[in-house]
């Protein structure tokens, strides 16, 4: 069963299994503009935290994560002809 404001049902267990990791890990979203034919980054490299407890250095932290995420895509995107990879 799920209460969500007003509404209450059932869910299925893959739902169930979802949240609990949600609760338990909490997660990260990455939002990003990517060129169709070039594969790198034109706008925006936003990261989106939920369901955990931002420490002292976890500013730090994005900033490198946001790093590693500008070199991944220009890497990855180097003598590429689609952006296929993505969706690893």
């Amino acid at each position: 069963m799920y209460v969500d404001g007003t509404t209450v049902g059932e869910v299925g267990d893959v739902v169930v299994r979802d949240r609990r990791a949600l609760a338990r890990e909490g997660g990260l979203l990455v939002i990003v503009g990517v060129d169709r034919e070039t594969g790198l980054i034109v706008s925006g490299l936003e990261i989106v935290t939920r369901g955990f407890v931002h420490e002292q250095r976890s500013g730090e932290l994005l900033q490198e994560t946001k790093g590693h995420l500008r070199e991944t895509f220009g890497t990855a995107a180097n003598g590429r002809d689609d952006v296929s990879y993505l969706s690893r």
